[in-house]
Parts: C-alpha cells; structure tokens; sequence
C-alpha cells in the first residue's frame, strides 16, 4: 500500500514540477533577463573614437520581450561643451510610427525625440521584434572623452495593455574625439606659449635700448672737458 502511494505522489510532484519550470522559463526573455524587469535600450556604439568635427552614427536598440511597443519618448544628455547631437530619425522598424516631436537644444545639451502609432492603423505600427529604434547622428566639438546618455527620468517607453513605462534601463556610449581643437589644458598652455612668444620682441628691444643707453653714457663720460 505505501508503494502504491509513493508512486501516486511520484506522478503528481513531477509534473507540477515540470509546469511551474516550463512557466519560468517563459517568464525569461531571449536574453535571459525576467519580462518583470522591462525594456532595457542601448546606445550603439557603447564606445567609439573618432576625429574631432566628423559626423559620427548612433543607433538605440530595445528588445521588447512580450511587449508591443506603441510609443516612446526618448530623452538624451550630452555636455554640450564637448559633444554636438545633429539629427534623429527613425529607423526601418519605427518607420510606421508617427514622428510626435523632435527637439535638439545644443545650450542645454538634451534632445527629445517622440515616435507613435497611428491612430488610423495602430496594429501594424506596433514594434513587436528585437532591433534598432532611432538612429542618431552626432559629432565632437573637441578633443577627450564624452558621454552620450539615456535619460532614465525622461525617458518613456509605452507598449500595448500596459498602464506605466516599461523601460527598466539604459546602457550608454562613450565617446573620444581625436585631434582637431585641442583640450582645455593644451588650450592653456598654447595660450602661455603664445604669450611668451609675444613676449619674446619686447625683451630683445628693451635690452637693446639699455645697451644703447649704457653706450650713449659711457661714451658722454669719456669725453675729454674742455679747458
């Protein structure tokens, strides 16, 4: 009797078990991060170098796990000191959307760029597959090191039957300007060089009128008085 009733709780624990591991792995997306945990965008390139002025691409990619994006708001930081944001533009997958606003302010350096479905056709807009979302084309203003950033608090990422913002993280780039205008600290020490280099002319025609002065003296002091 004890056999039989080990092997009745053998059959029922085993496949509960399978189940509740069959829903976990469902409740993992492709990259292995929990559907509870949201979207999470990338700047791509994470990092890169390029000369000073020349136009450099970005994209931002998502993958939207079991979500159906509808629209997002997609706010980015830069110092505008260092780094120069031109344009932003949908991609192949956000085409269908419908751009909303597009704002570039290089004195505060912050963009906000807004896509959506379209009220007459919303199914077929949705962004449903893992991709790239915007591109974004961008440049240095001078050389060192830069960021261009996700504005978590700003930033809003919208999908089907969802009532909140799904976006979880960011992952940002780094960005190196080569050559071109040069550092602050190169930027001194140019300057001091090319101070003493002014300098330079007045040292020598100082010099010069005090060698002629001491000249001019010498020889006044030298000269025989008359008797």
């Amino acid at each position: 009797m004890k056999k039989i009733c080990s092997l009745i709780l053998f059959l029922i624990v085993i496949p509960a078990t399978h189940v509740y591991a069959q829903d976990n792995i469902q409740s993992i997306s492709s990259e292995g991060i929990p559907i509870t945990t949201g979207v999470v965008l990338k700047i791509n390139p994470s990092s890169i170098s390029k000369p000073v002025g020349e136009v450099i691409e970005f994209t931002v990619s998502l993958n939207p796990g079991p979500f159906s994006i509808k629209a997002l708001d997609l706010a980015l930081t830069y110092n505008k000191d260092m780094f120069e944001v031109l344009n932003i533009f949908p991609t192949d997958l956000t085409k269908p959307m419908t751009e909303i606003n597009k704002l570039i302010d290089g004195d505060t350096g912050s963009a906000l760029y807004s896509l959506g479905v379209p009220v007459n056709d919303p199914d077929n807009a949705l962004v449903k597959e893992t991709g790239d979302i915007v591109t974004i084309t961008a440049k240095t203003k001078k050389a060192g090191n830069t960021t261009l950033e996700i504005n978590l608090d700003k930033t809003v990422i919208a999908a089907k039957n969802q009532d909140k913002n799904i976006l979880f993280s960011a992952e940002n780039a780094t960005i190196t300007g080569v050559g071109g205008d040069e550092s602050p600290a190169s930027e001194q020490a140019t300057t001091a060089a090319t101070t003493n280099s002014n300098l330079i002319p007045m040292i020598i025609a100082g010099v010069t009128f005090c060698v002629g002065l001491l000249i001019f003296v010498f020889i006044f002091l030298r000269k025989p008085k008359a008797e």
